[in-house]
């Protein structure tokens, strides 16, 4: 979800994601993966744009062998998009 409405100046939109799956492989176990933060966009051109955010994961491995193990985090991250 990107909000239409501002946060401090025209160019910066809160925003927050959500993505819930589980699969057969892992006994149908839930994984979510949540982000909430900022998009900071440029006034000049609607493609760049800087995302700072927060995330949190609970669920299984996405990386390859290790599927069946399951893993919680918390992180912050900056996107850069050009």
């Amino acid at each position: 979800y990107l909000s239409t409405k501002t946060v401090y100046r025209p160019t910066v939109h809160p925003f927050a994601s959500v993505l819930c799956h589980a699969w057969e492989e892992t006994d149908w176990n839930l994984d979510v993966s949540a982000k909430a933060g900022v998009n900071i966009r440029s006034p000049y051109t609607e493609k760049r744009a800087i995302q700072i955010f927060g995330e949190y994961y609970h669920g299984n491995l996405p990386f390859g062998q290790f599927y069946k193990l399951r893993a919680e985090y918390y992180g912050a991250g900056i996107n850069v998009s050009f």
